[in-house]
């Protein structure tokens, strides 16, 4: 339930607009705070547009993202999930305005069972995989282990093709490389033959360190956007 809830997060940035940065689907992990640079390149037959913004976690889990134009002076929008408070706040800054929804299901996550190493040393020992289903025929490359950022990350490559009419043919491929402790995907390129359209997602200027607690706080001088409940009518006074 919870990953549902990040990725609606991110379709919200996402669907509104291809060109924000790209709106990650970051698990609110305690204890493994962060901070960095998001950025999104995306090349097509209009040429190539790039956006960046800010992210973060903090130690109890709380993510902050922004969400950005091209060439704009501001972030259009800021998503933050408010683990300690169970809430998804949607800051607004053009605007100073703030929305807040409350979900009990957004909480930190239990520490994996498996330690970093475990993780690296299976994904060093994966095996490629061929799978064909519906007529869609996937393969998946195990990439082993490197280092993004000064984190160490383990990679795949996947590829998928249907083969089809129109919207329905399917060429994709797309390389990521993740980082095992952090849980966040560091460097992703993804290639679609159909749509000829390549984008690359990178975090920069990645610090291991506790973020400022001020970015998980609504800003003073904003106001609240969000839909007031509806005031119960009075009741007409009965007929004699």
């Amino acid at each position: 339930m919870l990953r549902k809830v990040l990725l609606v997060v991110g379709g919200l940035s996402l669907g509104a607009s291809a060109l924000k940065a790209q709106m990650m689907a970051v698990p609110p992990l305690p204890n493994a705070p962060f901070q960095a640079v998001n950025t999104l390149s995306i090349t097509d037959g209009n040429g190539t547009r790039v956006v960046s913004g800010k992210i973060a976690r903090n130690s109890d889990g709380s993510v902050y993202q922004e969400s950005w134009k091209p060439g704009a002076s501001e972030p259009e929008q800021i998503f933050i999930v408010d683990v300690p408070n169970h809430q998804f706040i949607q800051l607004y800054p053009g605007k100073k305005t703030y929305t807040i929804r409350s979900n009990p299901n957004i909480a930190a996550l239990k520490a994996s069972t498996m330690t970093t190493e475990q993780q690296i040393q299976q994904a060093e020992q994966a095996k490629p995989k061929h799978i064909e289903r519906a007529g869609l025929v996937q393969d998946v490359q195990p990439l082993g282990k490197k280092e993004v950022e000064g984190v160490v990350v383990i990679g795949e490559l996947i590829t998928n093709r249907k083969p089809g009419v129109g919207m329905e043919d399917t060429e994709t491929s797309s390389e990521k490389w993740a980082s095992p402790d952090l849980q966040l995907t560091l460097l992703t390129k993804t290639h679609d033959a159909r749509s000829k359209t390549d984008s690359v997602s990178t975090l920069s200027h990645v610090v291991r360190e506790e973020p400022d607690l001020g970015l998980f706080r609504i800003p003073v001088g904003y106001q609240s956007s969000s839909p007031k409940p509806a005031e119960p009518q009075a009741s007409a006074p009965a007929s004699h």
